[in-house]
């Protein structure tokens, strides 16, 4: 019941923190627009030679630094599809959220009872047999590296981006710190966030400050490449290939809650092909024995 109810504090509070201060600040937006009192900052020389999209960004910048309603009313179209693919998004993360808050309760439920070891024994012995115990213990490995590879490093990863962001004196540190800690759980990339703010470093802060930050940003975005592998596979009964491609494709199917689904069904499915080809190899050698003579 204690873990039970640490596990939804855990979900319940950073949800909640999260949404209060988007409802505030789209709220504190909003004002500060029908009012004018939004102002952006002119850009910096340095902005216009950023490769690629330096001059374009300069433009823009410039625009909205001196008429925000004229690059609104300019990109109307796009402003109001990002928009709604931002609300889309939301609203599938709150499902997925909800979901899991549903799993954690009959999670808590299945810990204060008793008997359900025997009653998961059972129920993969009418499933599998004589395999029941192998497969009791390929769900719980794959839950676990799960739970290691993707909540772990997700929250590794923040923590290494989000303490650059403080001690590069990014401005709300703490929101983009949580933005990156959703796109980690979403298996999306943390430089969605750490590539605008190194353009931002470059414009504001001296180069060599500014190019030491970055660095060390971009190894903590993709720290994950490093930490999935390992984390991932560590101790699993199955490739770890096979438990990534699971959590990939549960989360593109189920959302969130797929992570561990999608993992498991497909760790559990690759014992049952391998059982099979397994048994395949053992009748057909039976029948290839000569039969004795009477």
């Amino acid at each position: 019941t204690i873990l039970g109810l640490c596990g939804l504090t855990i979900i319940i509070l950073p949800s909640w923190l999260f949404i209060d201060s988007m409802i505030g600040g789209v709220l504190q937006l909003k004002a500060s627009l029908e009012t004018g009192a939004v102002t952006i900052p002119p850009p910096t020389e340095q902005v216009a030679g950023w490769p690629l999209i330096g001059p374009k960004a300069f433009e823009l910048w410039t625009l909205a630094s001196q008429n925000l309603g004229a690059l609104i009313s300019r990109y109307q179209g796009q402003i109001t599809e990002i928009a709604g693919s931002l609300v889309e998004r939301i609203m599938s993360a709150g499902g997925s959220v909800l979901q899991f808050l549903v799993a954690m309760i009959i999670a808590g439920i299945l810990l204060a009872t008793e008997g359900k070891a025997q009653f998961v024994h059972k129920f993969f012995s009418r499933l599998v047999g004589a395999q029941a115990n192998e497969f009791m213990i390929v769900t719980q490995k794959t839950v676990q590296s799960v739970t290691k590879g993707v909540l772990g490093v997700a929250f590794i990863q923040t923590t290494l981006v989000g303490l650059g962001l403080l001690f590069a004196g990014v401005p709300h540190a703490g929101l983009w710190t949580l933005v990156v800690l959703i796109l980690a759980l979403l298996q999306l990339p943390a430089g969605i966030v750490v590539i605008p703010v190194i353009f931002y470093l470059f414009s504001v802060d001296n180069p060599l400050p500014a190019a030491i930050w970055s660095i060390y940003l971009l190894l903590a975005g993709l720290s994950d490449n490093v930490l999935k592998p390992v984390l991932l596979g560590r101790s699993a009964p199955v490739p770890m290939a096979v438990i990534f491609l699971g959590v990939i494709g549960g989360f593109v199917h189920s959302g969130f809650i797929g992570l561990f689904t999608g993992a498991i069904i497909l760790s559990l499915g690759y014992k049952l092909f391998l059982s099979w080809l397994e048994n395949g190899r053992e009748n057909g050698a039976t029948k290839r024995q000569p039969s004795k003579a009477s």
